[in-house]
């Protein structure tokens, strides 16, 4: 026997959206809106709490795990936080009480904040991590420990009777987007290309104060390491200060 239920205005004008909901799975269904509400990850959420009130908030986060524990429902919960703009004009913060400007679009998966990840997800956006691997593995990786810090750099050499020429990222970027240069010029300069302290593969400085002329001693101090009194230097944004 079958029954006819009335539809609602709303449900009339989105068919498609309902039907798609009336079959959502459970975990889509009552994902978590907030931190607070976000259950077995205490550490993680803990962290961000604390960078978040220091004003340390990093890069990047990587969400690693197997599917189904959280890691699209947090990363969209993170940028509901850096995004936040709160009624009464908040800014971003981790506890969020009310809905701001651009949290319904976040938590739906429509925002200009999620667009990447599930454009990677969908397979918008061609990628192979295979292929990323084998293209940064021909070149030569090397790390150096100088004072507090373990700086990553890409070395590239052709015995040129040049100086050689250290490529330094801007922010926010890093070494990769310098891999370019090298494989248009590594046939006549030697190259020296340095993740800078806190990006990629080179730790974040232990002590407090690193401004742009500690960072320049510290690429300084790798080239000398790496038996280079002279040499020239490119940099954009911060890696040119």
């Amino acid at each position: 026997m079958s029954e006819d239920f009335p539809m609602s205005e709303d449900q009339a004008e989105h068919p498609v959206h309902n039907a798609a909901m009336s079959h959502a799975a459970l975990a889509r269904k009552y994902r978590p809106q907030v931190f607070a509400e976000l259950i077995g990850q205490e550490p993680m959420v803990r962290t961000l709490r604390n960078a978040f009130a220091s004003g340390r908030i990093a890069q990047a986060y990587m969400l690693t795990g197997v599917r189904g524990v959280g890691k699209t429902t947090t990363a969209r919960l993170v940028a509901r936080a850096l995004n936040y703009e709160g009624p009464n004009g908040e800014g971003a913060t981790i506890d969020i009480t009310e809905e701001g400007v651009h949290c319904r679009a976040i938590l739906e998966g429509r925002h200009r904040a999620d667009l990447s990840v599930n454009s990677l997800i969908h397979g918008e956006i061609p990628a192979s991590w295979a292929e990323q691997e084998r293209r940064l593995n021909r070149f030569d990786h090397r790390i150096a420990h100088i004072d507090d810090v373990r700086m990553h750099v890409v070395a590239h050499s052709v015995g040129s009777a040049r100086p050689p020429v250290m490529l330094l990222h801007g922010w926010p970027s890093t070494f990769v987007e310098m891999l370019a240069l090298v494989e248009r010029l590594g046939d006549r300069f030697d190259l020296i290309v340095p993740s800078l302290p806190g990006y990629a593969f080179s730790s974040r400085p232990a002590r407090v104060g690193v401004d742009r002329a500690a960072v320049a001693e510290l690429c300084h101090a790798l080239m000398v390491g790496l038996g280079h009194d002279r040499y020239g230097v490119h940099g954009g944004d911060f890696g040119a200060g």
